[in-house]
């Protein structure tokens, strides 16, 4: 900046007389000149003291300037001397061969050895951090036991704190405090009513548009670094920290939309027909496995059939007609058979379906499940674990296996979409198991709470124990039959962690309900064939179906070791387990076997099968037999079951098994008898005795 010189100075009208610093006969303690790029003394004056200073002498600047209170120009740098001193230093870098006037009265020169040292916090600014601090952890608790607040009022009120001076004492801390809790309520039920207005106009505010990423997907940074790529997108953070993020779905194919739907191909039952089916479902089968809500589904149904809607009504109805009895009025109306019915409505879905599964949607996750869970032939096939595997895929894809992503959701969607997830978990654990396929769903990846017990009326205990128990097999299903658990760990090892399991599943079945429980002597009155009126009605209700999923699990934790023949002891527990499953299908109605999926009991049942057909080999003699009996029962089932399964009947392929068994245990056993002691058959004859005496 220029500085205007001495002369300049006088031949200016009105100009400031010279200041200490351009005239070496001013004393040293005077005003000394502005340092380089400082503004000039003139513009430091308001106006009414450089009028006050351009008509007081030059003589008496000293005492003028004592009078008036301003602020001076801050020295960067003091003497050493003065520094000890602590007092004021006057030593200008314009004569540095000038000492200050403290060094001179000292008869020494200025010196600059120590170290400047840094100046501390200003009066009140600890007191004013900490209590900054409080409100700032005030917000964030409250955010963090809410997370309903929205982006904007959370940088609104990092805002607020910013701008506020550091001078607040602890009660308008938490004054600040209370507001800043009533602002952030404030927002959250403006959102949630805007929320519920927005559900009102759309039936599914996140699940058209909106796709989940984990926080190793690298979105967050992209957020962090590059905000402005992703506001487009209109993010949905699920937590205030950042991390896991729902993203409005691009539409790549704006200007090719997708091929309508093959709408005038359904060929559907009369009315009153498809009215008895879609009630058949949900008071049967929905009720146990709830795919769908119905409130939603029958306001839907009320509107007529469109074709997003016409897959869905079609799958229930497929899943549906195999409950329909013959003494129905509506079956005997309209002369309908239920076999040819369920193979109708399967080949109009296969042929007609047109899902896009490129584009995750709650209905297309319904579709494949409620068609999953209905298996067509005796026993699921690859079809049914593709289908599970896509409305997993889809769930997923949509967040609903986060617990923080159904915030984002209206509160009347929250139950169903927990029904809608749990029944997909419960499916990908008893179908993986029916073929031996890896699972879909890891128990890390979810957090998503339990539904509630009570909803609009209806109660889903059966869907909460179902899915405890789905969990239990996943793990006998990781543990025991995963190929690396094969691998590296052998029977014995593999022992001791079926006592843990073994010790999960006697907690499952001790903290069943009264209504979903079968006690010992309720089991051996269905043995018996003792079944009365009460005890029937709660095994058509949830406690028989659940019975039958429990001795699966834990046949399936036995067979390992059963089929290694070193643990001969475990028959008699397989065969026992075997007669309850045989007794139980047997004290059933066949509809309240294929109201939980035929998916689910067609597994059950065959699995069975199995492992009577393995103790129909045994050597002992009242194991082998005690199959054959039950075999028996199992054929006679078979029976019952074949009006409601479009497949070749089984009874044949069980008895020609049955055959070969017998015939191959014959032929080992007189290949045997020569070299066989007579003493020792005549001890094992005898030990088989003692052993029957003792039972």
């Amino acid at each position: 900046m220029y500085y205007p010189s001495q002369q300049q100075q006088q031949q200016q009208p009105g100009s400031m007389p010279p200041t200490s610093s351009q005239s070496t006969t001013m004393p040293r303690h005077s005003s000394p000149t502005p340092p380089p790029g400082a503004p000039p003394l003139m513009a430091l004056y308001p106006k009414s003291a450089q009028s006050i200073v351009n008509t007081v002498p030059p003589t008496d600047t000293l005492q003028h300037d004592n009078r008036i209170s301003q602020k001076r120009p801050r020295k960067d740098r003091a003497c050493d001397r003065c520094r000890r001193k602590k007092i004021r230093c006057d030593y200008s870098q314009a004569h540095a061969e000038l000492p200050c006037s403290s060094c001179r009265s000292y008869g020494t020169v200025c010196t600059f050895n120590e170290a400047a040292r840094k100046r501390g916090p200003s009066k009140g600014y600890v007191e004013a951090l900490e209590n900054r601090l409080q409100r700032m952890e005030a917000i964030l608790a409250n955010l963090a036991s809410s997370g309903n607040a929205s982006a904007e009022t959370i940088q609104q009120l990092l805002e607020e704190e910013k701008d506020k001076t550091p001078t607040s004492s602890s009660s308008s801390c938490a004054e600040e405090k209370q507001q800043s809790i009533q602002h952030i309520k404030q927002e959250q039920s403006s959102s949630s009513s805007a929320a519920s207005s927005s559900t009102s106009k759309y039936e599914h505010p996140l699940t058209p548009d909106y796709s989940y990423f984990g926080s190793s997907s690298g979105i967050y940074f992209v957020a962090k670094y590059f905000p402005s790529l992703l506001q487009q997108r209109k993010p949905h953070y699920l937590s205030i920290t950042g991390g896991d993020i729902m993203l409005n779905r691009e539409d790549f194919d704006k200007d090719s939309p997708p091929a309508p739907p093959n709408y005038g191909q359904w060929a559907l039952p009369p009315k009153e027909v498809v009215d008895k089916l879609v009630e058949l479902f949900f008071s049967k089968m929905n009720k146990l496995l709830p795919v769908l809500d119905e409130e939603e589904f029958l306001a839907n149904y009320r509107k007529g059939y469109d074709a997003v809607f016409m897959p869905l009504l079609v799958a229930v109805c497929r899943g549906a007609s195999r409950l329909l009895t013959d003494d129905d009025p509506v079956v005997k109306k309209y002369g309908i058979d239920r076999r040819q019915l369920f193979v109708s409505l399967d080949r109009q879905y296969n042929h007609n379906c047109n899902i896009d599964m490129m584009t995750p949607k709650i209905e297309h996750a319904q579709v494949l499940l409620v068609m999953a869970y209905s298996a067509e032939k005796w026993a699921p096939e690859s079809e049914d674990w593709v289908s599970a595997s896509l409305a997993v895929k889809m769930a997923q894809d949509l967040g609903l296996h986060r617990s923080r992503t159904q915030q984002q959701l209206a509160p009347h969607l929250i139950e169903p979409y927990k029904r809608l997830w749990w029944s997909a978990y419960v499916m990908d654990r008893w179908i993986c198991a029916a073929l031996g396929r890896p699972l879909i769903i890891s128990d890390a990846d979810c957090d998503i709470e339990l539904p509630a017990v009570e909803h609009h009326g209806n109660n889903y205990e059966y869907l909460i124990q179902l899915t405890k128990l789905s969990g239990i097999l996943g793990d006998v299903l990781r543990v025991l039959y995963a190929p690396r658990a094969r691998l590296v760990g052998n029977l014995q090892g593999m022992s001791h962690i079926c006592s843990n399991l073994d010790r999960a599943l006697a907690e499952w079945q001790s903290g069943l309900p009264a209504d979903l429980k079968l006690s010992d002597n309720d089991i051996q009155m269905v043995v018996q064939e003792k079944v009365s009126e009460e005890l029937s009605k709660r095994l058509n209700n949830g406690a028989g179906q659940l019975r039958l999923a429990y001795n699966s699990v834990l046949l399936l934790m036995r067979l390992p070791f059963f089929c290694d023949g070193n643990h001969a002891h475990l028959a008699t527990e397989v065969l026992n387990a075997s007669r309850e499953v045989m007794y139980i299908v047997q004290a059933l109605d066949i509809p309240s076997l294929i109201t939980v999926g035929w998916t689910l009991m067609g597994h059950v049942f065959l699995q069975t099968l199995c492992i009577l057909l393995l103790c129909r080999r045994d050597s002992n003699p009242t194991i082998a037999s005690g199959a054959g009996h039950l075999l028996t029962i199992c054929k006679r089932q078979c029976r019952r079951l074949e009006p409601y399964i479009p497949e070749r009947s089984m009874v044949s392929f069980v008895e020609l098994l049955e055959k070969i068994i017998v015939e191959d245990k014959l032929s080992k056993a007189h290949l045997m008898i020569p070299e066989t002691p007579v003493q020792n058959d005549s001890s094992s004859i005898s030990q088989d005795e003692r052993n029957k005496a003792n039972n």
